[in-house]
């Protein structure tokens, strides 16, 4: 019975020595593919939200010129715009683009420029934040 247990306990420790060797010799690899993902995920991210951002000044722009017209011709062409004809453009142009792309621009993901400047630095956040 004793020679079972010091046989077990030995292959224990042989496979717990062999997965040690397996998981410091694979380690590097696996933050080189943490660091490779997170920083493409962010770029993605940042991306989309850049272009939400344009679509949405864009929209705007299309939107106050649409509000433009519209008020030209009820209006008549004769007739030129005043300083709350103006506001009132701007505030069309603001409520349609400015207010959501800037809702959109908060949200901006740049973790990939701390990953590609300070790698090391995001990694010790990375790990802080999973031991929260």
């Amino acid at each position: 019975m004793n020679e079972q247990l010091q046989t077990a306990l030995a292959e224990l420790i042989t496979s717990t020595l062999q997965a040690k060797e397996f998981i410091v010799g694979e380690l590097p690899e696996v933050v080189r593919q943490l660091l490779a993902w997170k920083m493409c995920y962010s770029m993605v991210m940042m991306g989309l939200s850049l272009i939400f951002c344009i679509v949405f000044v864009f929209a705007g722009v299309k939107i106050a010129k649409k509000v433009r017209l519209l008020q030209k011709e009820k209006l008549g062409s004769q007739r030129f715009y005043d300083n709350s004809d103006v506001a009132f453009e701007w505030f069309i142009f603001t409520c349609c683009s400015l207010a959501p792309a800037a809702v959109v621009a908060a949200t901006f993901d740049i973790q990939w420029l701390q990953i590609w400047i300070a790698p090391k630095v995001w990694l010790i956040e990375y790990a802080a934040s999973l031991v929260k």
